[in-house]
């Protein structure tokens, strides 16, 4: 039932992408990089249901938990190099409730797509850091290293961040940015009575 469940929900994201590429073109003001963001984000989210699926094959019971460092190692791969050094993670991995996956997973995707077109991943030798520790809830630190100059977005708020607040207001959470010379640093706190879907 489960690999049913598994491939049903492959198949919406499929027509979810196909959906969006018929919008592009009978759409042309969107423009190409709304969709392809938006393909993104719908990839993002495959990654995080099939990691999902393989821990949960493992025979849960309904409360399954998912390792918060296989999560974001599902979600970040695509931009980590051959030697493993360009995102490097590094604390306390935590077990952290498939309830909430999907939220971290599009978490750190805005956080990847955000370094890769302006910060440390957009440039050759920059790198991040993902320190997660566990205290009274979840901490996860995301430091850029060695990128531009950080700067505060001007003019109205994107999509990504409306993304961002409607994300960690879900989780009953708190985010901080530190505008740093060598690449922004986010600061990601979630209590432990994380909201069930």
């Amino acid at each position: 039932m489960l690999r049913e469940m598994h491939h049903r929900i492959k198949n919406l994201f499929a027509i979810v992408s196909a959906l969006i590429s018929v919008s592009e073109r009978s759409a042309p003001m969107v423009g190409t990089s709304f969709a392809e963001d938006l393909r993104a984000r719908v990839r993002a989210l495959a990654a995080a249901q099939d990691f999902v699926l393989k821990e949960s094959e493992g025979g849960s019971d309904g409360h399954a938990s998912t390792s918060l460092f296989g999560l974001i190692d599902a979600i970040l791969s695509a931009h980590q190099d051959k030697n493993g050094a360009r995102i490097v993670v590094s604390g306390e991995d935590v077990s952290v409730n498939n309830a909430v996956l999907t939220s971290l997973a599009l978490l750190l995707h805005e956080f990847a797509t955000n370094a890769i077109k302006y910060g440390s991943l957009s440039v050759n030798g920059g790198r991040v850091e993902i320190e997660v520790s566990r205290n009274n809830g979840l901490a996860l630190t995301w430091t850029e290293v060695d990128g531009p100059p950080a700067r505060v977005p001007e003019g109205a708020a994107g999509f990504g961040s409306e993304l961002e607040r409607m994300t960690i207001a879900s989780l009953r959470g708190s985010l901080r940015r530190e505008w740093r010379p060598d690449g922004v640093r986010i600061l990601v706190e979630i209590p432990d009575q994380l909201p069930r879907r």
